[in-house]
């Protein structure tokens, strides 16, 4: 298991190293650079490894840690190159429904929006996970406000702090304004062409980010 995880894991950074070269038309990254890259840094081979030396959990709990850190890597990967595969160039901002205006680089870069806010969720829900599973052995099957309940049991141990009360509160306030909208259609992403100003959902992309390199720095 630990080596087809470091085999994903080194196989993610390699793919990062491809489109790397590809947008610098050729530049190679020195070994020396790329370690403090956040992708490099969330190595899940070394997490799960410290993962399972520092914490009693039971071999089936632990072959789950690996699945969700394969998950966040991917994941991770996948928010911090949604540029790469969506913006065709400079695209306009319309806004006040002046659809008239929308052209294949605005709805390209609502696309892109759009995605984000599908790996943002997904992100934050597998970290819950995670760290349900760290601390509990286990993972709860919540059919309601999950996001909420699971950072409730979180918070009852005194010394949890990967996530802050601030963070969390952000984090639900993405989920109640942003991804309810995603999931039930009503989309809040294409809704901007209609509002005076986007959201490009950089503070959440950035706050994950952020829990990422703490886990990392917790556990490797």
């Amino acid at each position: 298991m630990e080596k087809n995880l470091k085999l994903l894991n080194d196989m993610v950074d390699r793919v990062f190293l491809e489109l790397w070269q590809r947008k610098t038309r050729g530049h190679m990254l020195e070994d020396v650079y790329f370690k403090n890259f956040s992708i490099r840094r969330f190595s899940i081979d070394e997490i799960c490894e410290g993962i399972s030396r520092r914490e009693c959990l039971s071999d089936t709990s632990i072959g789950r840690v690996s699945a969700i850190l394969s998950d966040l890597k991917l994941l991770f990967y996948f928010l911090g190159n949604t540029v790469d595969y969506f913006y065709v160039g400079t695209a306009k901002i319309v806004g006040n429904s002046n659809f008239q205006e929308v052209g294949l680089n605005t709805l390209s870069l609502l696309q892109r929006n759009h995605y984000k806010v599908f790996l943002i969720s997904g992100i934050y829900e597998r970290i819950l996970d995670l760290l349900e599973l760290i601390n509990f052995d286990e993972i709860s099957d919540v059919k309601r406000d999950k996001w909420g309940k699971k950072y409730e049991k979180l918070s009852q141990i005194e010394t949890f702090s990967i996530i802050s009360p601030a963070e969390h509160k952000k984090m639900i306030a993405f989920r109640d304004r942003i991804r309810r909208a995603e999931i039930h259609g009503l989309s809040s992403v294409f809704r901007q062409l209609k509002a005076e100003k986007w959201d490009h959902f950089q503070e959440e992309e950035n706050l994950l980010r952020d829990l990422l390199l703490r886990i990392s720095d917790e556990y490797k």
